[in-house]
C-alpha cells in the first residue's frame, strides 16, 4: 500500500529512510517504474547487504541505491527528493523530532512524506486486546516460526514504548 500511495504521485527521486532489508524499496522498484532515482537509508550496514541481494533482482541496478547512515542527519542536500517513505522508522529515532525534520529538510516542496507506523487502538478494549496481543501472543506465534526471539521482543518493547498516534500526528 506505501508504494502503491507513492505510485500514485509524480515522483522522480524517492528516499526510503530505515530501509532495512530492502522490502519497501523492492515494492517501490514495482509499483513506481518511471522513478529515475531510489535511495534507501539505513544505520545497519548488514541489513543493507541482505538489501542489496534482494535488490539485485527485484529492481534494476541502475535506479538503486543504498547506503549507510543515520536519519537524524541525512547526507542530501535539502530539497532532494520528490518523495520521502518510512515503513516502521519512527519509533526507532532517538529524537523523531529531529530525525523528521531531517526528512522534510530533503523534500522537495509539494513532496510527500509516506509513513507506515504502528499505533495504539483509540478505545480502551481495543488497547488492552492490543497490548495483550503484542506482550503474549505475538512472542508465542513469533518465536517457533523464526527463531528470533529477540528481535521480537524487541518489537514488542519499542511498540508498547511507541507514542500515540495523536502524538505523531502533532509531531508530524
Amino acid at each position: 500500500r506505501l508504494a502503491q500511495c507513492v505510485a500514485r504521485h509524480a515522483t522522480q527521486t524517492v528516499l526510503d529512510v530505515a530501509c532495512g532489508t530492502g522490502g519497501v524499496m523492492a515494492q517501490l522498484a514495482q509499483y513506481c517504474p518511471s522513478t529515475t532515482g531510489l535511495i534507501g537509508i539505513d544505520f545497519s550496514d548488514a541489513m543493507l547487504r541482505v538489501g542489496r541481494q534482494r535488490l539485485a533482482t527485484a529492481a534494476p541496478a541502475h535506479r538503486v541505491y543504498l547506503c549507510v547512515g543515520d536519519a537524524h542527519g541525512l547526507p542530501y542536500p535539502e530539497k532532494s527528493f520528490d518523495a520521502i517513505t518510512m515503513m516502521f522508522g519512527v519509533r526507532n529515532f532517538a529524537n523523531p523530532a529531529a530525525g523528521l525534520a531531517e526528512c522534510y529538510r530533503v523534500l522537495r516542496p509539494g513532496g510527500h512524506l509516506c509513513l507506515v507506523e504502528f499505533s495504539w487502538p483509540r478505545g480502551r478494549g481495543l488497547r488492552t486486546v492490543y497490548e495483550g496481543y503484542l506482550r503474549y501472543i505475538l512472542p508465542l506465534i513469533a518465536w517457533p516460526l523464526c527463531g528470533e526471539w529477540a528481535a521480537y521482543r524487541y518489537l514488542r518493547d519499542s511498540v508498547l514504548a511507541f507514542r500515540p498516534q495523536s502524538d505523531l500526528t502533532t509531531l508530524l
